[in-house]
């Protein structure tokens, strides 16, 4: 509107409202089994800096040159973690 530009339809509106609400209960689901299975800790540790890792992973997939930087950077993430649930007991 301050734009110019003109509002989206109902439908889009309506679509962007559903996935939001299905991704936050799902996120809010998967928080409550990693404090089952990894522990306050650990759960805080993962899911504070999540946010920071997104915005980073997103900025550097904008330019064409980081792709492999940053599926190389999530590789690493899945293999670490991986790697700690081996080790736990």
């Amino acid at each position: 509107m301050v734009l110019g530009k003109p509002l989206p339809t109902m439908g889009l509106m309506g679509l962007a409202m559903l996935v939001g609400a299905v991704s936050y209960g799902l996120s809010i689901q998967l928080f409550i089994l990693a404090l089952r299975s990894l522990g306050a800790a650990r759960t805080g540790a993962i899911f504070g800096d999540g946010s920071i890792r997104g915005n980073n992973s997103l900025f550097s997939a904008s330019t064409r040159e980081s792709t492999g930087i940053v599926l190389g950077s999530f590789a690493h993430h899945v293999v670490r973690r991986l790697a700690d649930a081996d080790r736990k007991p």
